[in-house]
């Protein structure tokens, strides 16, 4: 029978921390490049802010839907525990 090394506290608890960090690192750089690239984006179709913005905002709260949805299926069928 092979044993299994298992982890430390601190390393799965360092790796938590450094996802973390990417994850708002990543978040944050998406929010800001989309105010960036808004006028260049809509300058050869034509497209006004307004649209683009109300495109993004739709793109978001169906995310955000999305996750809610996923995250309830997994607690209903007992794979993700909080």
């Amino acid at each position: 029978m092979r044993r299994v090394a298992q982890r430390s506290w601190y390393d799965s608890w360092t790796l938590v921390g450094s996802l973390g960090v990417i994850s708002i690192i990543a978040d944050g750089t998406l929010q800001y490049l989309v105010g960036v690239l808004v006028v260049p984006v809509g300058q050869e179709p034509r497209w006004t802010r307004t649209l683009l913005a109300l495109h993004y905002s739709g793109a978001l709260i169906a995310t955000g839907l999305l996750a809610i949805q996923s995250a309830a299926g997994w607690t209903a069928t007992g794979r993700g525990r909080f």
